[in-house]
């Protein structure tokens, strides 16, 4: 037996290679793959076309698959995709052999090109039994005209006539055989319908439904009463259309089989109509197709589910192909690039959806040069928020042999993570730093305790001395003490003394902050406090101070703050060291403070900021605020301590602290306390 050949025309190369394998492994000699509408008119000769309705070039399948018929007698059968129904309409005015939707499963294609070929084997024997007949009957009424003309003639001639007319009704009842042979080979039911819709079912019934087509032929209203209640209308509404115009028609419903159960079914029919236009019935051919609804149900479900939780993640998603080509997104990812649908990204170059700003896609393209290890991250500053700061995941995913397939991007805001962490690190720093400060505050402070104890008793046995010392003097005018008159002399000594005692001062106030610095509060006297009447005492303790320095001081305190549960002390310190700390940078003519209390948005936490106009920080100063000693301020205005403090006390507090500042323009410190 010759081998039959199929042309495959599909421009996309992987579903092309899948089929040419199948076909070949079921047999068929296969010519192509080819891409185009144009090159499948010039393709060799073949028994069967594949034909994808979309091609590549100008020409699609539909319009080469009418060149192709109207040359050669060759079956086609269509290549669809589910959103192509409006091209599958368009395709039905050709009359092909069958649709097939992609991806497409071997047993069903198998199924569909046997179908095929029978069916067009079928129409050929068809053709050619019309054809004879035809001929035979022409035959008949020339002979009955020369009959009429020459009975004589005729009648010596009728038994030659009888002969071949016995033959030709031998010839049809064997094509008839044939036919049947044909049919009963087609995994479906046939079924044949007449101008009042009253079905004949010729074969295969009880594969289909379990009823015998004697049981279905014979009961009232036949095939349309196995038709579920719930689609029968829509069969018929949809199904009057063949009575119109000669057509083909594909139908999905439901049917109810002899044991009860529901089953889903493939309705494909066509409608006949005679030379001069009169309809005479429907052929068609029914096929069980519950196993594939229910694939099709799982693999919707399947899809829903993986959208659902796709969009769910709340960081940007983006999946891309080889070539860089986005192949999905979900909804985080939609609106921080700033998509009105996803449309406008998917299939397009990555870069391209990041709207013309191509460094952070230089970095990204690194990520994948580098090595082939996955997955991996890279951070950098936020492409949409400057102020912020991103981290880039890059994953890939692989076929069975190891190739890369596709890869994920995850695009994170670490912003408020670094700053946790930069505070864990402050934390660690200052804990540490504590420990060395506590046993530097007890050696410094125990020697100090004899300078600072001793030298009030200095200057009393000073005022006992002198006076003698005085009269003596008065006798002797002349009296020099170190190489200085002896009043110079008496009024330095008092001057040195002051110095001592200033500074013992100085030392025992470094010490007392060391001490408050290292100082262990556990969580001090937490209970519900008036925060309104915490700040407002803290700020009544500095407010001399800060008139001083600075031009206009402002206070904005809601005066309905709910209570929270806190250490008033602790909060009180805080207010007190932010605002002397504002005062301090106060450097213009115009200089501002200002205090302001207001809730966070989720009402969990409340904000109190300290902000002023004065100098700002640069960045390599904002990096070292918080440590200990550290200070901009010239030598005797401060320790260092008191933001170093702060930061201590925020984090026994269970908050934290950020901090804003600009050169030349002012700093923002805002302190985030819970609530409860």
């Amino acid at each position: 037996m010759k081998q039959k050949s199929i042309l495959i025309v599909e421009d996309d190369a992987i579903i092309a290679i899948h089929m040419q394998n199948i076909l070949t492994d079921l047999g068929y000699r296969v010519i192509g793959p080819v891409a185009t509408g144009e090159a499948a008119i010039s393709a060799e000769s073949s028994d069967l076309v594949l034909m994808d309705i979309k091609l590549a070039g100008e020409m699609d399948g539909i319009s080469a698959a009418q060149h192709i018929r109207s040359n050669n007698d060759i079956p086609i059968i269509f290549l669809t995709s589910y959103h192509q129904n409006h091209l599958v309409q368009q395709a039905k005015a050709t009359a092909p052999y069958g649709y097939l939707i992609k991806p497409v499963a071997q047993r069903e294609l198998a199924a569909t090109i046997e179908m095929a070929f029978n069916r067009h084997m079928l129409d050929i024997q068809i053709k050619k039994g019309k054809t004879a007949l035809q001929k035979a009957h022409d035959d008949l009424e020339l002979r009955v005209s020369e009959r009429t003309t020459a009975l004589i003639k005729a009648n010596e001639h009728l038994t030659l006539e009888i002969d071949k007319h016995r033959q030709t009704e031998e010839a049809l009842l064997e094509s008839k055989s044939k036919y049947m042979a044909v049919v009963n080979n087609i995994p479906g039911m046939i079924y044949t319908a007449g101008s009042d819709w009253s079905a004949e079912i010729i074969s295969g019934s009880e594969a289909i439904c379990g009823y015998s087509e004697k049981e279905i032929n014979s009961r009232e209203g036949n095939w349309l009463k196995i038709i579920h209640p719930d689609d029968r209308d829509r069969v018929l509404k949809e199904g009057s259309e063949l009575t119109s115009v000669p057509k083909n028609l594909i139908q999905e419903y439901r049917i109810v089989n002899k044991t009860g159960n529901t089953r889903w079914v493939e309705d494909r029919k066509a409608s006949l109509f005679s030379e001069n236009g009169k309809f005479l019935g429907i052929d068609g051919i029914v096929y069980d197709i519950t196993e594939r609804k229910r694939g099709e149900e799982q693999l919707s479900s399947s899809k829903a589910t993986l959208a659902l939780i796709f969009d769910g993640i709340s960081d940007p998603l983006i999946m891309v192909n080889t070539e860089m080509r986005v192949i999905r997104l979900n909804k985080a990812a939609k609106n921080y690039f700033g998509l009105t649908f996803y449309e406008e990204a998917v299939g397009k170059d990555f870069p391209k959806i990041l709207k013309g700003d191509a460094n952070p896609f230089e970095k990204f393209k690194q990520s994948f040069s580098e090595s082939n290890d996955f997955p991996k991250s890279y951070e950098r500053q936020g492409i949409k928020d400057a102020s912020r700061l991103e981290q880039v995941f890059v994953d890939v995913v692989r076929s069975e042999t190891g190739t890369p397939k596709a890869y994920i991007i995850r695009i994170a805001d670490i912003t408020e993570a670094r700053a946790i962490e930069r505070q864990l690190i402050q934390g660690e720093k200052l804990a540490s730093l504590g420990l060395m400060i506590a046993g530097i505050a007890h050696e410094i402070n125990n020697p100090n305790n004899f300078i600072y104890f001793n030298a009030p008793i200095l200057r009393t046995y000073l005022q006992f001395i002198l006076p003698f010392v005085d009269e003596y003097a008065s006798t002797h005018p002349e009296l020099e003490a170190f190489g200085k008159p002896y009043s110079a002399f008496r009024e330095d000594c008092f001057k040195i003394l002051e110095n001592i005692e200033h500074g013992s001062t100085r030392i025992n106030q470094i010490v007392g902050n060391l001490r408050e610095f290292v100082r262990e509060r556990g969580d001090g006297d937490k209970h519900q406090i008036d925060l309104k009447q915490v700040v407002e005492k803290g700020i009544s303790i500095c407010l001399g101070r800060i008139k001083k320095t600075v031009k206009t001081f402002t206070a904005n305190i809601p005066e309905n703050l709910p209570p929270i549960h806190s250490d008033p002390l602790a909060i009180e310190q805080i207010v007190v060291n932010l605002l002397i700390n504002a005062s301090q940078a106060a450097d213009k003519d115009d200089s501002e403070v200002c205090l302001t209390i207001t809730d966070s948005e989720d009402d969990k936490e409340v904000l109190v900021e300290v902000s002023d106009n004065g100098s700002g920080m640069e960045s390599e100063t904002l990096r070292k605020i918080f440590d200990p000693f550290f200070t901009t301020k010239a030598v005797g205005v401060g320790t260092g301590l008191g933001l170093s403090i702060c930061h201590r006390l925020v984090a026994e507090l269970r908050g934290r602290i950020e901090v804003q500042s600009e050169v030349d323009k002012g700093s923002v410190f805002r302190v985030i306390l819970p609530k409860k």
